[in-house]
């Protein structure tokens, strides 16, 4: 499969994992759907947690895995999970600040928060990095 649509394939199961530790967190914490409605009026459109979703996930799948495909190979770490991690772990800063401590009102504990988060994004990172090399061009180094 070709490098780029290995990377979507990646960024499709990293999303899908997200996604369901967000919500796992969403269930335990209460927070809701804050995040979603925030990006959707991030891009001009009504605080609507369901664009806020489509454009997350669009991101998800499409643009943070192209960037990942292009800097995989300068990432520290040999496996690809753990490129992936790297690679996903100041994506996670940049989540934090925007939709949780730079929030107005921040309706969970701000270590929950971030625990949960982090987290997720951890699960991203692995399961974008894991997919993207197995399914890609290189195919899948069993050395590491």
């Amino acid at each position: 499969m070709r490098d780029e649509l290995s990377a979507v394939a990646g960024g499709i199961a990293g999303t899908a994992g997200l996604v369901v530790v967000l919500f796992a967190g969403d269930v335990l914490l209460g927070d809701g759907a804050g995040p979603f409605a925030a990006l959707g009026s991030f891009v001009g459109a009504q605080p609507d947690p369901v664009v806020g979703f489509l454009l997350f996930v669009a991101i998800g799948v499409f643009a943070w895995p192209l960037v990942y495909l292009s800097l995989r190979e300068y990432l520290p770490g040999r496996a690809p999970g753990v490129r992936g991690i790297v690679f996903a772990v100041p994506l996670w800063v940049g989540y934090a600040v925007v939709f949780g401590l730079g929030a107005d009102a921040m309706p969970t504990p701000v270590l929950a928060f971030l625990a949960v988060t982090l987290a997720a994004h951890v699960v991203y990172g692995a399961l974008l990095g894991f997919v993207a090399v197995r399914l890609g061009d290189g195919g899948f180094d069993a050395t590491v």
